[in-house]
């Protein structure tokens, strides 16, 4: 979730046209588990590791560096590595329940981004 309660939630794959409907019906069931129920401590600690290994990485080069300081700005986020670093320490697995319920309220759509 962004400042001001803006919340978005975007997922990539390629699938072959004869399984999208089965992928997208098990995608459905899956977000639906999320807004249900929290994810186990592993699945958070996992999340966690990859998004800072993901954020270290996006910092080795410059034109990554740029991309990451202009999302983050954007987004009203503190390009301070500490502060990225208690932002990702802070999330509970209840925030993350939370924040699937919200975006599921929104009525989410699949959007063709070929």
């Amino acid at each position: 979730m962004l400042q001001g309660g803006t919340a978005y939630l975007e997922i990539s794959a390629n699938i072959e046209n004869g399984k999208l409907a089965s992928v997208l019906g098990v995608t459905h069931q899956a977000l639906g588990s999320f807004a249900a129920n929290p994810i186990s401590q592993d699945q958070l600690s996992w999340a966690k590791l990859e998004r800072a290994s993901d954020f270290a990485l996006r910092r080795m080069k410059n034109q990554s560096v740029a991309s990451l300081v202009l999302a983050r700005a954007r987004m009203g986020q503190s390009l301070d590595v500490a502060d990225y670093r208690r932002e990702l320490e802070s999330v509970s697995a209840e925030d993350v329940q939370t924040a699937f319920q919200y975006c599921l309220r929104a009525n989410p759509n699949l959007v063709d981004r070929r």
